[in-house]
């Protein structure tokens, strides 16, 4: 017969080993590249679980411009939320559409339409236009999705019969994404389901007028992203949205910062966490651990219903973002309901 110190120290064995257990299962799916890097996991929300394989994307004209929508293919049969991806003109080379394509396709694979608008076709398109551009522009793609059914799959409705549409947007993509949200109605687009920005800025001294994130349905989930190693002004630009939400639940909204790291073991592999790692034509740990993982998360939490610890709360599942070749972890996300800038 056992004694009671035995069945403490047996029930202790146990709740150790249901801990590790646990750890383990966030970890154990993600992958460590050659080399060291870590990789991408082999499921959930950031995984490269596909359910879809290939991807079609098709050119419309919108607004003067060309402007893409993407689904996956062979054409589904069922319809597809849509998310709307913002990004301002391209300043840096390479063409800046390719500069997105590896989280587009991620969502895509996932189960998505993706609509990506050229919203500022050019340097000096004047800022002031930047929100009805790409308002006039995503509603054209719902437009061209539901005249085209014989080659792209229809919109998904909610249970109220509305369209279901999410808004992403990247630096001054951002900014005008907070515009969309605050002013959907008058831009004559469908109410967003969530609003999810990747170090929004607003071009600096107010290039790019914003409204009242104030104004943002109640309902609506956001998820605003900072990192370590940019500049004050998109610290600035989100912050200032992040505080005028409080009309938000905080179980609807996330405030994210992400930080740069080195692998210990070899100081030469690293994560830089600055204005242009959401925006890299080289996905890595930074990618598919936060950006992609986030994105995906509060798009299938938003329409579905799902994945919602891996983008809300202090959880393991929305902080973690890998591990190095040599098992260390690599530095984890910070979760919060205040804004802050990542290591400032």
């Amino acid at each position: 017969m056992k004694t009671l110190h035995q069945h403490r120290t047996f029930l202790f064995t146990t709740l150790i080993t249901l801990l590790i257990t646990v750890a383990c299962s966030c970890r154990k799916d993600t992958i460590v590249k050659d080399g060291g890097m870590p990789g991408q996991a082999q499921n959930g929300p950031g995984g490269s679980d596909y359910l879809y394989r290939n991807i079609t994307k098709i050119a419309y004209q919108s607004n003067g411009v060309e402007n893409y929508i993407f689904q996956p293919s062979p054409k589904p049969k069922n319809a597809l939320p849509v998310i709307a991806f913002q990004h301002a003109y391209n300043i840096y080379p390479g063409n800046q559409l390719d500069r997105h394509t590896g989280l587009i396709n991620h969502l895509v694979k996932k189960g998505y339409t993706v609509i990506y608008d050229e919203f500022q076709p050019k340097l000096d398109t004047d800022p002031k236009t930047f929100e009805n551009n790409a308002a006039i522009i995503i509603s054209d793609g719902l437009k061209y999705i539901k005249e085209h059914p014989e080659e792209l799959a229809p919109v998904a409705l909610s249970e109220n019969g509305l369209l279901q549409l999410g808004l992403i947007g990247y630096s001054v993509g951002g900014a005008t994404s907070i515009n969309l949200a605050a002013n959907y109605r008058q831009n004559g687009i469908p109410k967003p389901a969530y609003l999810f920005t990747l170090v929004a800025n607003n071009g600096g001294g107010n290039t790019t007028p914003m409204r009242d994130a104030g104004t943002i349905d109640p309902d609506t989930k956001v998820v605003i992203i900072d990192v370590e190693d940019d500049g004050e002004n998109t610290f600035i630009t989100s912050s200032n949205c992040w505080n005028q939400i409080s009309q938000i639940p905080a179980a609807n909204k996330q405030w994210i910062g992400v930080f740069s790291d080195r692998n210990p073991s070899k100081p030469s592999e690293q994560l830089k966490a600055d204005h242009y790692s959401p925006a890299s034509d080289a996905p890595d740990a930074l990618d598919f651990n936060g950006y992609y993982k986030w994105a995906t998360a509060l798009a299938n939490y938003s329409f579905y219903g799902n994945d919602y610890k891996f983008w809300w709360g202090n959880t393991e599942q929305a902080t973690f973002m890998g591990i190095w070749g040599d098992g260390s972890e690599v530095k984890r996300a910070k979760t919060g309901q205040t804004a802050f800038w990542p290591g400032h």
